[in-house]
């Protein structure tokens, strides 16, 4: 019984650190096609990486695992729209 349970750990800590380690490398094939020439091609990347990363983050918050332990604690919609200049 001990043994099975201690499996069942070690597959959910697969998991995690799965995850753990999956985010980030989304985050920069994000920023890598966000510093190319833009065109109808890269924009759709951008669009289906934060699609990704979107679906990610809704379904961390249903299963209760933190934003932050994955690195998605802010605003997604912050890495699609440009900084905002202040005019007067």
């Amino acid at each position: 019984m001990y043994l099975k349970k201690s499996c069942k750990m070690s597959r959910l800590i697969t998991y995690k650190n799965f995850l753990i380690d999956l985010v980030p490398l989304i985050k920069e094939n994000l920023d890598e096609v966000k510093t190319v020439q833009q065109n109808d091609y890269n924009s759709g990347k951008i669009f289906a990486y934060f699609d990704v990363l979107t679906l990610i983050q809704m379904q961390a918050k249903n299963f209760g695992i933190s934003l932050k332990e994955l690195g998605l604690e802010y605003e997604l919609m912050d890495e699609l729209l440009p900084a905002k200049s202040v005019s007067n």
